[in-house]
């Protein structure tokens, strides 16, 4: 088993705050282009396409594209990457600039990259995959 911040401030001792994915990982029954293994690691709801989603690219205070995402830290079996690319073909893993306790297992987090040259494209994914939980 592997250590991490506990879901909730009183914690769970001699219990575990996780809870599983049981869906299809490449389904999407409410059609709002999130794969389920997303949508389970966001903390939103596969079948309403108006539940939270996986946030929008926006430009920070400094000028850097940034996209900030909430997410369910109970979702211990899946691991979700943010990536970057100039050019859609060569993707490298983004920056996490922060995380926000929000309280009820989730938090809030900004990714970004780090630098880019003036003029350079900058396009960002964000992908899940499932994981066997330490």
């Amino acid at each position: 088993m592997a250590w991490r911040v506990r879901a909730f401030p009183e914690g769970s001792p001699g219990s575990s705050d996780t809870h599983p994915f049981n869906g299809v990982a490449a389904a999407d029954p409410d059609g709002d282009g999130f794969p389920d293994l997303v949508e389970y690691a966001l903390g939103s709801n596969p079948n309403d396409p108006a539940s939270p989603d996986g946030g929008l690219p926006g430009i920070d205070a400094s000028g850097r594209i940034v996209l900030q995402l909430e997410r369910d830290l109970r979702a211990d079996d899946a691991v979700l990457t943010v990536e970057v690319s100039s050019d859609l073909h060569t993707w490298v893993p983004a920056t996490r600039w922060s995380q926000q306790a929000l309280g009820e297992g989730r938090a809030r987090e900004s990714w970004g990259r780090t630098s880019a040259a003036p003029g350079i494209p900058t396009f960002l994914r964000l992908t899940a995959r499932k994981v066997v939980p330490r």
